[in-house]
């Protein structure tokens, strides 16, 4: 009887610790308003791989079976329609309509006891108006160690907790490596969408050196120069 303990709070602990898991991803914007008003453009059409609202990410614990996470900011479909929607002024080109064509969303974490691979992948056909197709493409990965063999280890002895307390401080969790590539990726792709919707704003607001006025010399620093 007492020997089930130990597995039954291993179990536990483990399925806490999977369910602690929570993805946010989304795209960090300056000065965002907390709410946006959504207006969906109907000359806009948006279609993704994975419609299901509880299947934006999947991890894969190794002790466990691979588990559906949910982004508590909304499905990617979702996130293409608000960005488009809040700010139009980025996106003249989807004006005259379009569409958003996301043929691969994969963002998962897969345990392997001593390794953790973590990765995004997406790939995307985009219409801007009517000009041409263009393709999207982005891969990104991140391998550590961060493992649910290492968290068990570190529990059971404290030779492992030394070592893998700084290092998952360094690497971060498997929810922050999550988080973090499923951001880059979301960047990426509307920083994608702006340019084919025609919107630079780096070329639009560099100022060349030679067009800043520049103040006469002072006569006093001139005849000093001279005499050097």
């Amino acid at each position: 009887m007492h020997s089930k303990r130990p597995l039954f709070v291993l179990s536990l602990f483990l399925f806490l610790f999977q369910c602690g898991i929570s993805i946010r991803v989304y795209r960090p914007f300056p000065e965002e308003a907390p709410f946006g008003l959504l207006v969906p453009d109907k000359k806009l059409i948006i279609t993704t791989p994975n419609e299901n609202l509880q299947r934006f990410a999947v991890y894969d614990g190794f002790f466990v079976n691979a588990d559906d996470l949910s982004n508590e900011y909304g499905s990617l479909n979702y996130l293409i329609q608000k960005e488009i929607s809040i700010r139009k002024s980025r996106f003249p080109g989807f004006a005259e309509g379009g569409t958003i064509e996301v043929t691969k969303f994969q963002l998962e974490s897969t345990d392997r006891c001593h390794s953790n691979l973590v990765y995004v992948r997406m790939s995307a056909t985009v219409q801007s108006g009517r000009g041409k197709p263009s393709r999207f493409d982005y891969e990104d990965k991140i391998n550590s160690n961060v493992t649910n063999c290492y968290l068990t280890g570190s529990i059971i002895t404290a030779v492992p907790l030394i070592w893998y307390v700084p290092y998952m401080g360094f690497r971060g969790t498997r929810q922050d490596q999550l988080n973090q590539l499923g951001r880059n990726a979301l960047e990426a792709f509307f920083q994608f969408l702006e340019n084919e919707s025609g919107f630079f704003p780096d070329h639009k607001n560099k100022v060349k050196s030679q067009d800043i006025p520049q103040s006469p010399p002072d006569p006093k620093l001139k005849e000093i120069l001279e005499e050097l």
